[in-house]
C-alpha cells in the first residue's frame, strides 16, 4: 500500500483499491501507529504475512502446486508432437535468473547456440514457447528485448532460429520512441530484415505503444483519485477527471493490440512478443491472447494454469 499524513489523518492506498483513513490525536499516537503497520505490512518473513498468519483450516485442498506443468500443458496444446521440447537448461536458474526451471524450446537447437542467443536478450530472457496454436501449426514465443544497442548488434544464432520457425510477426509491446531510446541504454529492437528467412515470408515488426508500469500505475491512482472523490461527493467532474487518467484509453489499447495478435496468429504466422524486459505488457499481450484462441483458458483450471505459467 501507499500512505501519507495529512494533519491528525492518516490515509492508505491498499492494493485492492480500498482507501483507508485513520485520525489520531497526537504525533507520538500517529508514529507508533504507523511503525506496528509498516510492521505487519512489510514482514521480514514470508511467514508473517497475512496470508500465513490469519489461515482458517479446511477440510480438503487440491495442491495448488500440481495444478500446472509445462510439460503436461504443452503436451496438451501439441507443442511436443511438432518439433518442441522441454529443456531442463535452467533448472538451477544459472541460465536464466528470471525464468522458469524448465522451458518450451526448439526440440533440434544446441546448448551452445541458446547460450549465445540468451546473451543477446535482456535478462537472458531468450525467446521460449508460451503456446502451440494447433489448428494453424503456429507459435507464440515470448521474450526480453534483443541488445542491439547504438552499434546495431546481431545475433545470428537467433535470427536462424526465427528463419527454422518461420517467425514472421514480432510484437513489440512498447511505443516506437521507448524501444527507440534503450539502444541508448544496450537494449533496442529487431531489425526485420535479418529475420526473413531467403524465399519466404518478410518477417514484420509492430511497435503496440503500450506504456510502461510507472505511467499504468500512475493512471490507475487518477482513476481511483476519481472514483473517491464521486463517492464521497466531493467532486461533480468524475467523467472528466477519469478521461484525463487516460485509463480507458491504456485498456483500449492492450485490448486491441492483443487481438491483433490474435488475428496474426489465426492467419497462420507465427508471433514474437516481446516489451523491454519481456514481463508486465508481454505476459498481458500473450495472456489475453490465448484467452481468445483457446477455450480451457476460459475455465476456472485452465486460467490458474495460464496465470501460473504466464505471470
Amino acid at each position: 500500500f501507499v500512505w501519507y499524513c495529512w494533519g491528525q489523518v492518516m490515509v492508505f492506498h491498499t492494493k485492492d483499491f480500498r482507501t483507508l483513513r485513520v485520525t489520531a490525536n497526537y504525533s507520538e499516537e500517529r508514529g507508533k501507529m504507523l511503525k506496528q503497520i509498516k510492521k505487519l505490512a512489510f514482514p521480514k518473513h514470508d511467514t508473517g504475512l497475512f496470508a500465513f498468519t490469519f489461515r482458517q483450516p479446511v477440510a480438503h485442498a487440491d495442491d495448488g502446486w500440481e495444478l500446472y506443468s509445462v510439460e503436461r500443458e504443452m503436451r496438451r496444446q501439441g507443442a511436443l508432437r511438432a518439433g518442441w521440447k522441454i529443456s531442463d537448461i535452467n533448472r538451477n536458474f544459472n541460465f536464466s535468473p528470471t525464468y522458469p526451471q524448465r522451458l518450451c524450446l526448439p526440440e533440434d537447437i544446441s546448448e551452445a547456440n541458446l547460450i549465445n542467443i540468451a546473451k543477446f536478450r535482456s535478462k537472458r530472457r531468450l525467446p521460449a514457447l508460451t503456446y502451440y496454436f494447433a489448428r494453424k501449426k503456429v507459435a507464440l514465443l515470448r521474450s526480453s528485448q534483443p541488445m542491439v544497442g547504438l552499434t546495431g548488434k546481431r545475433g545470428e544464432e537467433e535470427e536462424s532460429m526465427f528463419q527454422d520457425l518461420n517467425i514472421t510477426a514480432i510484437f513489440d509491446a512498447r511505443p516506437t520512441e521507448n524501444a527507440f531510446a534503450n539502444k541508448a541504454k544496450g537494449g533496442g529492437y529487431e531489425d526485420p530484415r535479418f529475420y526473413s528467412a531467403k524465399g519466404g515470408t518478410k518477417c514484420e515488426i509492430y511497435f503496440c505503444d503500450i506504456h510502461n508500469i510507472h505511467r499504468m500505475r500512475a493512471s490507475l491512482q487518477h482513476l481511483l483519485l476519481a472514483c473517491e472523490a464521486q463517492v464521497s461527493r466531493r467532486s461533480d467532474d468524475f467523467w472528466d477527471v477519469t478521461m484525463k487518467s487516460k485509463w480507458l484509453s491504456h485498456v483500449r489499447n492492450l485490448v486491441l493490440q492483443s487481438y491483433r495478435l490474435v488475428l496474426t496468429l489465426i492467419s497462420g504466422r507465427s508471433c514474437l512478443v516481446h516489451c523491454s524486459d519481456g514481463w508486465d505488457r508481454t505476459a498481458q499481450m500473450v495472456s489475453l491472447a490465448q484467452i481468445c484462441l483457446d477455450p480451457y483458458y476460459r475455465t476456472i483450471d485452465g486460467l490458474a494454469v495460464l496465470i501460473e505459467k504466464d505471470w
